[in-house]
């Protein structure tokens, strides 16, 4: 046996010494490592494809339309303020929730299919200019922070309890607490949006958490059950912390904590950062659940000019839309002192077609604001019944899952004359849609449900909608809601009287020029 195994023992040896003398040969190469189990793999290299650019729609284009689409995607940066910064591509591929990139690169299909030049593309859509130097007064007020109150740096932070990005962003700041513990204090603000059915229930209980000294324990415990929030769910939570259930209760239902939440809700929203999370480092504002590194060239900047003592003097802002370098610099949004000629495109409408004033109004059914100026576009139906139409336009956002079928619900209602019916359904749901309850609402309303049924899983109505949105995007008007009154913009959800302001301008010079006046 012995004999037998020498020789394989020698060839083994020998294999050995050939492997070591062609390996030592060998140009060096990396060893692979396996991805860890669940982990994506890393992005191609080299330009994205246009599969792979969420959400963008290259429907309609040529060949060459396309081409361009993609290079110039590829070829210019996104300015959404992602660290590092992306290019609109990468960013539609590696972010898919970005609504900056889609905007841009919706508004860029649109300008490509206008038959526009590369230059005048570039300019309208794609030119990122630094942001200006911008910051927001707002004060700390009663709101819970962590961190000293001389801290160099002040974060004031608006979040909401069911919003997934404001849990997104939690552990970010507990590590910005760990990296900077005696330079940054964080001051968390209420900002409950309206389409989070119990975003106002979980807020009230931080601050009645706050008032007995737990307000960061309940923070805690209500992200970890940000899915099952409730009022009993809440109370539940309270009892587990061991607060006083009696004062948490009544702390919960109390005026003043409503008023104070109230109060920070209208603070954010009054400079129209509308959406959540929304931070402000020393005043600069930062839109989203941006990464870390993001938030830390901002505070590291601070505590630079803070050290030197040269910080330099920055502007007052009145609006979030100042804080943006493109929104600033280019300009590319519509302007509100020009007209502006948009189609109506089949459009549902309300009120009498030869109306002194048009109002074309883009909105999304998912959209907090969009359902807090439906009452609104109401009043004004109410207070100018022969003076005022109403156009609905439809503006399904991608980000909004259910936006897209309710829009075609309601064209679908449309088809059958129930669009005003189906239309008051589901701005009745405040955002909380769902292929069923659309369904129920289309029975009360006694629409012809298998026809129904078919317009919506048929897409039968995708090309009209998608005709409306492209009215918005490519003079730039990519959110909701925007109105316009006899083609001047009006952006948000603006108060009734800003309307009204506007309508009475609009039907005095039509007065005017009937000879009345």
């Amino acid at each position: 046996m012995r004999k037998l195994l020498l020789p394989a023992v020698l060839v083994t040896l020998m294999l050995g010494v050939v492997l070591v003398v062609v390996a030592a040969d060998a140009p060096a190469k990396a060893p692979t490592v396996a991805a860890p189990d669940g982990a994506k793999p890393a992005p191609k290299a080299g330009p994205v494809a246009p599969e792979d650019m969420n959400g963008v729609d290259f429907t309609g284009l040529s060949d060459a339309q396309k081409s361009l689409v993609i290079d110039l995607l590829n070829s210019y940066t996104c300015d959404c303020g992602c660290s590092p910064p992306m290019k609109v591509a990468q960013c539609r591929r590696d972010d898919a929730k970005c609504s900056r990139s889609l905007g841009m690169a919706t508004q860029v299909v649109s300008l490509v299919k206008a038959g526009k030049s590369r230059e005048e593309i570039v300019k309208a859509a794609l030119t990122v200019a630094p942001p200006p130097m911008v910051q927001f007064d707002i004060p700390a007020g009663e709101a819970y922070s962590q961190g000293p109150k001389d801290a160099k740096v002040t974060i004031l932070h608006y979040f909401d309890y069911q919003c997934p990005f404001c849990s997104k962003i939690v552990p970010t700041f507990d590590q910005i607490r760990a990296d900077y513990p005696n330079d940054v204090r964080i001051v968390y603000k209420m900002h409950p949006l309206s389409i989070h059915q119990n975003a106002m229930i979980a807020a009230q209980a931080s601050i009645a958490a706050q008032n007995q000294g737990k307000f960061m324990e309940m923070h805690k415990k209500l992200f970890e059950a940000q899915r099952e929030l409730s009022r009993e769910k809440v109370i539940a939570l309270a009892k587990e912390l061991g607060l006083d259930e009696a004062k948490f209760t009544k702390d919960l239902d109390s005026a003043e904590t409503k008023a104070r939440i109230d109060k920070e809700t209208r603070e954010s929203e009054g400079i129209g950062a509308s959406g959540t999370p929304a931070s402000f480092v020393n005043g600069r504002y930062l839109s989203g659940a941006k990464p870390i590194d993001a938030f830390k060239t901002v505070i590291d900047e601070e505590l630079k000019w803070a050290k030197a003592g040269n910080r330099p003097k920055f502007t007052i802002g009145k609006n979030v839309s100042e804080a943006s370098g493109k929104a600033a610099a280019a300009n590319t949004g519509p302007d509100p002192n020009k007209k502006y000629d948009l189609a109506q495109v089949g459009a549902p409408s309300v009120g009498p077609a030869n109306a002194k004033v048009t109002i074309l109004h883009a909105y999304d059914y998912q959209c907090p604001f969009c359902v807090r100026i439906h009452p609104t576009m109401e009043q004004l139906l109410k207070d100018y019944p022969k003076d005022v139409r109403i156009v609905y336009m439809q503006h399904p956002l991608p980000f909004h899952q259910q936006a897209g079928i309710s829009a075609e619900a309601v064209m679908a209602a449309k088809s059958q004359g129930k669009f005003q019916e189906m239309h008051e359904k589901l701005m009745g749901m405040n955002g909380q849609l769902s292929r069923d309850k659309i369904m129920a609402a289309a029975q009360e309303i006694g629409l012809d449900m298998k026809k129904f049924t078919a317009d919506i899983d048929n897409d039968a109505h995708k090309a009209e909608i998608a005709a409306m949105t492209n009215e918005f995007m490519k003079i730039g008007a990519t959110g909701t809601p925007a109105s316009f009154i006899n083609g001047r913009y009006l952006n948000g959800a603006q108060p009734l009287d800003a309307f009204k302001k506007i309508i009475d301008e609009e039907i005095g010079k039509s007065t005017v020029a009937g000879g009345t006046k």
